[in-house]
């Protein structure tokens, strides 16, 4: 359902329970990745390559999954990564990312690519990337998912 390209601040298991019996081989609807720091884009493009998940969304087929970055903060800078993303989510943590599972959770097994994205670009704190650059408001409260 959800694969971390960034190591999680905690077992995604634990910090998520919907994900508890899910099996780990399932290909992920969304993979998340830190973005806005020295070094992501890099990191974010050898995982994709190694996941054999296209670079760029415009090259990902349908049944692949959307790619997300996460932004802790307005001063983090996605800019070099924001090609390489589908979404970009903006603070609100751990509850964010179960906000998104549970809206994922509610289409069919087989929805393409263009339906996810639609099904999840109107919630808050979530974003499509290449839009405007995020304001300070835009951001939710949350801890970090990711290991600092």
């Amino acid at each position: 359902m959800i694969a971390f390209l960034t190591r999680p601040s905690a077992p995604p298991a634990q910090a998520l329970p919907r994900l508890r019996g899910t099996p780990a081989d399932l290909r992920p609807r969304l993979v998340v990745a830190r973005v806005g720091q020295v070094g992501d884009d890099a990191a974010l493009a050898a995982r994709l390559a190694t996941m054999k998940i296209a670079a760029r969304p415009a090259e990902r087929e349908a049944g692949d999954p959307l790619v997300a970055g996460w932004l802790e903060a307005p001063a983090d800078d996605p800019a070099r990564a924001v090609a390489l993303l589908d979404l970009l989510l903006l603070g609100g943590g751990w509850p964010l990312l179960d906000t998104l599972l549970a809206r994922l959770e509610t289409l069919p097994a087989g929805a393409s690519r263009a339906l996810r994205l639609e099904s999840l670009e109107g919630l808050a704190g979530v974003r499509r990337a290449g839009d405007a650059p995020p304001a300070a408001a835009d951001f939710l409260p949350g801890g970090a998912p990711f290991a600092a």
